[in-house]
């Protein structure tokens, strides 16, 4: 299926929506729309953005994908036009005296679910 560019180029109007800033336990669903790059006022360069339509009618979201959400963003691979849920964890313990709790979320994709390939690590045999 062919996307509708022309549908999706009037539509655009170069502003990134609101930022998704959830509290813990907060949940979003919706469908993934796109993709984008933007500057990042704390780094300075540019940083990946996944712009998404909640499916409850709210307006569209921009969630900044940080370290960890990129890392999440990452694994599960989401593609615009699937169905993806995202909470907002309990922030994780400092590793370290001194430094910050980390910010926590669960992604999950509506896609049938693969099952994962249990691999002995090298070199050891049971």
């Amino acid at each position: 299926m062919q996307r509708d560019l022309k549908a999706e180029l009037e539509a655009e109007d170069g502003i990134h929506p609101e930022a998704w800033r959830p509290r813990v336990g907060e949940v979003l669903v919706g469908r993934l729309s796109r993709y984008d790059r933007a500057p990042d006022l704390y780094s300075g360069g540019l940083a990946w953005v996944a712009v998404v339509e909640p499916e409850d009618g709210a307006p569209r979201v921009a969630i900044w994908l940080g370290t960890v959400l990129l890392d999440l963003f990452k694994r599960h691979r989401p593609k615009p036009g699937e169905r993806l849920g995202l909470k907002r964890l309990p922030d994780s313990e400092p590793v370290e005296r001194g430094r910050k709790p980390c910010a926590r979320y669960a992604l999950r994709v509506d896609r049938p679910e693969e099952l994962p390939v249990f691999e002995e690590p090298a070199g050891e045999t049971p």
